[in-house]
């Protein structure tokens, strides 16, 4: 079986690019809580969509929420395994 290498500054600029998505998925997440106004919907429509579109954004928070946290564990992830690799190489 052949060894694969690859680079600390490959890990190290992959984990920068995870963190910067992640930041997004979290400008995201920010931006989804502005998305509508108070009493958007109208009085006469809110009792309608307002427990609909709460329950919906709930879900999409949650989801966003995790999938920020597995992308910074990702680049945590990374950034270990450059470290591990360079002390095991003696850089």
């Amino acid at each position: 079986m052949a060894d694969i290498q690859v680079s600390g500054e490959t890990l190290r600029s992959g984990a920068k690019d995870t963190d910067a998505v992640a930041a997004g998925v979290a400008q995201a997440r920010d931006a989804s809580g502005a998305a509508l106004a108070d009493n958007a919907f109208g009085l006469m429509c809110s009792p309608l969509f307002l427990p609909t579109y709460t329950l919906v954004k709930t879900a999409a928070d949650l989801m966003m929420a995790s999938a920020e946290q597995g992308l910074r564990n990702s680049a945590t992830a990374l950034r270990g395994t450059a470290a591990a690799g360079a002390r095991r190489l003696g850089a």
